[in-house]
């Protein structure tokens, strides 16, 4: 949903499985257009707020993931809905997003004009031909004509009954604006509305069969427009081979117009691309039918700048002439005159990097035969403001062309993961009855090596235990369960020995339980033993990561107790909390723990130094809770999921002084609580919450801002939480990279995140770094106490035989396919001028006699003397 493919207009044939692809944006793309003036410039837009331009050359033929500009037009809206370049002027683009139409000036990437009130979810938008007025449709069945530049609504007229989708055009320069869309009794319409009266329209049809050309439609309308009698007659009606999908119609510059070829569509149905010329018959196509092809101002050249236009500037593009022997030859100039390279919303990137924020970078036409010259020189500006004003610098590289400069930003290996289930034989289904009870502050879910842990509903505060290793469907009844005696409210597996589980209960007591090898064969009503301390339900409990026997837990007591469990004894409880504890989070090395509570303030503790907290700093404000986890460089980052009245964001903070080093990143607007797992070697955050299909992945970095967002894995169905496994337990020859448990409504499920690879046959060394031995203890719970910290083992995920892909050998060159080519190989450059010659030579039947060669001369008798 978020790549655009892109195939020149001449391709044919059937097509292999890869096709060039641009990973254009995280979410779906909603709309995409190309520039009228610029052939190779594409802008596209997203559910993620984002409008993006790409440059694509005309030997585009693999992936294409780094854009020439980003530019966040509403940073409220996570969607917009609509892109369209102005006709007349180059550089400006229109967007609509909500209720709002944006006017973006792409020399600089700013947002220069804002109309609100366009109607509530936009399903349209259109230009009047010399770029002064536009026309909108809405859901609401709001139409409305905008004067962009003024920001304001000039009329604004009922459109069609319905609510479903609708589609205007204005057509040309006129003051008519042809429509499509539903009645209210969901019959397609045409309508056609004069813009000097729209309380009616001016003609009204109901289309039986076809909507111009409709989704789904298997036939295609040909409508024509009397501009003297305003009337709109069908003209013809085509079958076609496949339902349509999508269509688009080219530009009239690449028209076939010596064969009568008036205008063109592609049809894009399930598999194929289709073109759909429309031809009028002519006895002979010799010469050039003016009558046919009139001067069109589709030339494919601006009438003004985007300055010229801001300032109120109107006028029509340029005519030209589409005879072969008169047509203007269209500049292949294919870029951005000024493209500003940095994502509005990430100005302080700029400053990152020692430049002002404020600085916008003036970049000079872009050629596509530049891309390929290297050492080429231009003399160019750059251009810096601030509030003081402007200077100017210039710099000089050597060509006579110019060249443009593009940021292409942060790169990541992860970028394109892919999250993918495993086969149903691999899940446990059939699980009934699952708990709706459960505290905010718990993940209701949890996973390590073969066991999973479930809270059950019912009394008794059940908590069902299943192997991974035995997949299958469940029992209807007499599901063998730990009998808690209360209601559960949290639960932790210890990560060294996946037999031992503690409980948080309702009735402010912790249960350790230890499970037998082989799993639960019966319901267990007895725990191993009871930690009592706590004076409030316990919220919250977790193992130490590295240390055994050595558990924390919360309570509503606003205390956070450390337990050693070789003694099932109290080691101490830290202090500081003045409100209820949100969230609590162990150091990867076991040293340091965190936490977050409602009165705003994020802890950090040395338990074993002490029980006041060595370090605090504010924390944002939350509504329903929050979750937080250790991550960055050297894991000496803290980030923060949160949920306001506007959404659920993320947030990043430097351990160090517990300073936010990162802006608050809204993900989207659900009220659940985004759960985070950090996956170390390959520096993702994995971040999803209960009732999500989507599980969300971002990768956290040293360059601001800090999170980058990769491709997500979206589900067929919604999961009630998400366990990650350890990572032994990968499968490294698809290179796979992290696996993570799903519980949804009644199954347990294997995802796997997989990095596409080609060389799969190889150890792919650069996504496997030698990986921490999670499973294994680093010290015991006495060792630790006594403040020793040591570093867990690490280990390399390389399979035995598996050679790494750093050490594969060097692809020899292919041998030529025919013998002919080895033979010319071999021969030097003298001898294949001489076989040249002879062979030209042997051709022309060259004589080198001469005619005296043949005289032969006369007898000595024949001589007088």
């Amino acid at each position: 949903g978020g790549c655009v493919s892109v195939l020149p207009l001449e391709t044919t044939g059937r097509r292999n499985k890869s096709v060039p692809l641009i990973y254009a944006h995280e979410e779906f793309v909603t709309d995409m257009c190309f520039s009228p003036f610029k052939d190779n410039l594409l802008t596209t837009c997203s559910h993620d707020g984002k409008v993006k331009l790409w440059s694509v050359s005309d030997s585009f033929n693999e992936t294409l993931d780094s854009a020439l500009c980003i530019v966040h037009p509403d940073k409220d809206t996570k969607k917009i809905d609509i892109v369209k370049f102005n006709p007349a002027a180059d550089e400006v683009l229109a967007c609509a997003a909500t209720n709002s139409l944006h006017i973006i000036d792409l020399t600089t990437g700013d947002v220069k004009c804002t109309t609100t009130g366009i109607g509530t979810y936009p399903q349209s938008i259109d230009w009047k031909l010399d770029g002064s007025l536009m026309v909108t449709s809405s859901k609401d069945t709001s139409y409305n004509i905008i004067d962009s530049r003024a920001q304001s609504t000039i009329n604004s007229f009922a459109g069609f009954g319905g609510n479903k989708d609708s589609r205007l055009l204005w057509i040309g320069n006129t003051d008519y604006i042809f429509g499509t869309g539903f009645a209210k009794s969901n019959g397609r319409m045409l309508g056609l509305w004069d813009v000097r009266n729209t309380s009616s329209m001016v003609f009204q049809h109901y289309v039986d069969q076809a909507l111009m050309i409709a989704r789904g439609d298997s036939f295609i309308s040909l409508y024509e427009f009397n501009t003297e009698t305003n009337q709109v007659s069908l003209s013809s009606v085509q079958n076609l081979d496949n339902q349509t999908y999508g269509i688009g119609m080219v530009p009239k510059r690449v028209l076939n117009v010596m064969q009568g070829e008036v205008n063109r569509l592609y049809q894009l149905s399930k598999n194929l691309l289709t073109p759909l010329p429309y031809i009028i018959p002519r006895k002979s196509y010799r010469e050039f039918h003016a009558d046919l092809f009139p001067d069109t101002v589709y030339s494919g050249l601006p009438a003004m700048n985007a300055s010229d236009w801001f300032n109120g500037k109107t006028a029509v593009s340029p005519k030209i002439s589409l005879d072969p022997k008169n047509a203007i030859q269209k500049s292949n100039n294919t870029g951005l005159k000024h493209v500003a390279v940095n994502d509005k919303s990430e100005k302080e990137q700029l400053k990152h990097n020692e430049v002002s924020e404020k600085h916008i970078e003036k970049i000079s036409d872009y050629s596509s035969s530049v891309l390929s010259t290297k050492n080429s020189a231009i003399e160019n500006s750059v251009l810096t403001s601030n509030n003081c004003g402007e200077k100017e610098a210039t710099f000089n590289v050597e060509s006579v062309n110019k060249q443009a400069i593009f940021n292409t930003g942060h790169y990541s290996k992860f970028k394109h993961l892919v999250g993918e289930k495993l086969h149903k034989s691999k899940n446990i289904e059939n699980i009934k009855n699952l708990a709706e009870s459960l505290p905010s502050e718990s993940d209701g879910f949890k996973v390590y090596n073969d066991f999973a842990a479930v809270p059950l509903g019912g009394s008794g505060g059940q908590l069902g235990v299943f192997q991974l290793s035995k997949p299958g469907r469940l029992p209807e009844s007499d599901i063998p369960v730990l009998q808690n005696s209360s209601n559960v409210l949290d639960f932790d597996i210890d990560p060294f020995d996946n037999r031992n589980i503690a409980v948080g209960c309702d009735d402010w007591k912790i249960r350790i339980w230890k499970v037998p090898d082989d799993g639960l064969t019966a319901t267990l009503e007895e725990p191993n033993h009871i930690l009592i301390g706590h004076n409030q339900r316990v919220t919250i409990v977790k193992y130490h990561p590295t240390a055994s026997n050595i558990l924390a837990s919360v309570s509503l007591d606003l205390s956070v107790k450390i337990w050693d469990l070789n003694s099932y004894s109290e080691i101490g409880a830290l202090e500081g909390h003045k409100d209820q504890i949100l969230c609590l989070s162990w150091h990867p090395d076991g040293r340091y723990l965190a936490t977050l509570s409602k009165d705003k303030k994020i802890r950090i503790y040395d338990p074993v130094n002490s029980l006041e907290p060595i370090k605090e700093g504010d924390a944002p404000d939350t509504l329903r809770g929050a979750r937080m986890c250790w991550c960055g460089p050297k894991n000496n980052w803290i980030v923060v999921s949160i949920v306001n009245s506007s959404g659920r964001h993320l947030m990043l903070y430097e351990s160090d002084g517990v300073k936010q080093i990162s802006s608050l990143q809204q993900i989207d607007t659900s009220p659940s609580i985004l759960s985070l797992h950090y996956d170390e070697d390959s520096s993702t955050l994995f971040a999803t919450g209960k009732g999500d299909r989507i599980v969300y992945t971002f990768e956290i970095h040293e360059n601001y801002p800090h999170m980058f967002a990769l491709s997500f894995f979206r589900s067929t169905t919604l999961h009630q939480g998400i366990s990650f496994l350890q990572k032994n337990l990968l499968d490294v020859s698809k290179v796979e990279f992290a696996r993570a448990a799903c519980l949804t409504k009644n199954n347990i499920e294997i995802i796997s995140f997989t990095l596409p690879r080609t060389k799969t046959e190889f150890f792919q060394d650069d996504v496997f770094p030698e990986t921490r031995v999670t499973w294994e203890q680093t010290l015991s719970g006495d060792d630790w106490l006594d403040g020793n910290i040591l570093p867990q083992k690490r280990i390399s995920l390389q399979p035995f035989g598996m050679l790494k892909l750093s050490d594969a050998p060097k692809e020899l060159p292919k041998a030529s396919k025919y013998c002919s080519q080895s033979i010319l190989a071999e021969k030097s450059d003298q001898d294949k001028k001489a076989e040249l010659i002879n062979a030209m030579m042997g051709k022309l039947e060259v004589d080198h006699k001469l005619e005296q060669d043949k005289f032969e001369g006369v007898d000595e008798e024949e001589w007088d003397d």
